[in-house]
């Protein structure tokens, strides 16, 4: 009797292991709601976040909501994980609401990009990497699973350290002229990083030069 209760338990144990493992993946992808017809763009994007059947599934980024969300005429989107099941609910509006225009994120300074996040749409920058005034950031589609490319809106911010310089004029050469110059560079950028300055004489004075760097936001899409 003690063996065949031991057994049990062990089978019992083994059984509830195997559920509590298989709750980690998924194995049904529902599209519900109004938007129930867009369920092929929604399983793309699903996929290229790494959502698929089979494949376990831990939490959903949020990214994944505002990719739904930039598919024309959708206006809610909640995307849930019930057991085996995801659930992504997707309701558009009425006929008539027109998709908003799709472009993309375009740097407008030239800099060196420390940090670049993508909500929606594809990076074409990486951290690190210098980028001249109009070159895109992101641009307006994702990539499914299979590598076909889909258009949507952008979503996302770049930040862009830039250098720039600024020039003083003051009546003399002093600790007080200097202070206005750097207090100059600061109210140009907030936060602004001082790499250097000098001093020159001109005809009517002096002119500080201060060179610096600042972090400037280019942002798509974020309100």
């Amino acid at each position: 009797r003690a063996a065949a209760r031991a057994g049990a338990l062990v089978g019992a144990a083994a059984f509830v292991a195997v559920v509590v493992a298989a709750q980690r993946f998924v194995f049904r992808i529902d599209v519900t709601g109004s938007g129930a017809h867009l369920a092929p763009q929604v399983v793309a994007i699903l996929g290229g976040e790494g959502i698929s059947v089979g494949r376990p599934c831990g939490k959903v980024s949020p990214s994944v909501t505002a990719r739904i969300m930039a598919l024309p005429t959708v206006t809610f989107c909640s995307v849930q994980k019930r057991g085996t099941a995801v659930i992504v609910d997707v309701e558009c509006g009425s006929g008539g609401i027109s998709p908003s225009p799709r472009v993309p994120l375009l740097s407008p300074v030239s800099g060196v990009v420390e940090r670049l996040v993508a909500l929606c749409g594809t990076p074409r920058a990486e951290e690190g990497q210098s980028v001249s005034v109009g070159d895109e950031l992101i641009s307006p589609c994702y990539s499914g699973p299979s590598g076909e490319e889909y258009p949507c809106l952008c979503a996302g911010y770049a930040h862009i350290r830039v250098r720039a310089s600024i020039c003083v004029a003051a009546e003399e050469e002093s600790d007080s002229g200097l202070a206005a110059a750097l207090a100059a560079a600061e109210l140009y950028a907030e936060g602004a990083e001082v790499l250097s300055h000098r001093v020159r004489a001109v005809s009517q004075g002096v002119v500080y030069q201060v060179d610096f760097t600042y972090i400037y936001t280019a942002s798509i899409n974020m309100q």
